[in-house]
């Protein structure tokens, strides 16, 4: 670690600054939207969540390099980009660890603390339940144009919003912090999955979250990771579009899980491990050094 120069403590505080004030500036705004446009429950939870995206995650993002490391550095990886064999790598990669991700939530939702912390269980529990209660208002449109709001806002909206800020802006300025960019990645997985307040599901968010921050310090553009994000969504809201249409079984989503050992899921991690150190090999310059954004 180089440790944290006074220009990287004044980016995380502009950049915290900047969502802190994004999201209460969402609150307000979709309140006043709903109210004045009478808006129904559903509306006004995908009004909120456009919002909170253009607010708290892409306004901050934007202006936060420009404010602090000026007009030269504005991008943060936004204006890169990436081959179309990066996209169809991280594509893959993602594809390849759905199973050991599938196994992770599940053991992630089986944790359970000590009996001395059962006033935070209690905590974490409701936590979790009220973002599922919202999640699955918005799931209960199962109209074709439902749908196909549901993939904008929580599938491609979401998925750059979230990706422009955790990893194009907060991982690109701890990045400039540590001289092991591999904490960096992590570090920032670990802000993006705290950040949803969903306990049961930290685990396997952060590990997400790392391929993604993988996918842009490999790539140096933020939407190779942003359409893995997207991609990832996405398959959220169809897979549950089409099982409260009575298409898919619920199985679908336990792929990799099993009542004895997950052969799968290991199967799963090992080749997705694997085929991030062949996708790290051949995004390398022939002096062997990753092409990482600069900040």
């Amino acid at each position: 670690m180089t440790g944290m120069d006074c220009r990287t403590g004044r980016a995380l505080a502009v950049l915290a600054l900047l969502m802190i004030g994004g999201l209460l500036l969402s609150v307000v705004l979709s309140a006043v939207v709903a109210g004045f446009a009478g808006l129904d429950d559903i509306a006004a939870i995908r009004c909120s969540v456009v919002l909170q995206n253009l607010l708290a995650f892409i306004a901050p993002a934007l202006l936060m390099p420009f404010l602090v490391y000026g007009k030269d550095n504005w991008s943060f990886g936004i204006g890169r980009r990436a081959g179309v064999p990066s996209y169809v790598w991280v594509i893959l990669i993602y594809i390849v660890a759905t199973p050991a991700i599938n196994c992770l939530v599940a053991w992630n939702e089986s944790l359970a603390l000590p009996g001395w912390l059962s006033p935070v269980e209690e905590w974490m529990k409701n936590s979790e339940a009220s973002a599922k209660a919202v999640t699955d208002k918005l799931m209960a449109d199962n109209s074709v144009a439902g749908l196909a709001v549901n993939i904008f806002c929580m599938g491609i909206l979401t998925g750059i919003g979230e990706e422009l800020f955790f990893r194009g802006a907060l991982q690109n300025v701890l990045a400039g912090s540590f001289r092991n960019k591999h904490i960096a990645v992590w570090a920032a997985a670990v802000v993006f999955s705290a950040f949803h307040l969903q306990f049961y599901g930290f685990v396997p968010r952060m590990v997400m979250g790392a391929i993604f921050g993988y996918a842009m310090l490999w790539t140096g553009s933020v939407w190779v990771p942003a359409v893995a994000h997207a991609l990832n969504n996405i398959s959220v809201v169809v897979l549950t579009y089409l099982i409260n249409a009575g298409v898919a079984d619920e199985d679908s989503v336990s792929i990799g899980v099993a009542d004895g050992f997950p052969w799968l899921a290991l199967t799963s991690a090992v080749l997705t491990v694997v085929l991030m150190i062949v996708f790290n090999h051949l995004k390398c310059d022939r002096y062997g050094r990753n092409r990482v954004a600069s900040v």
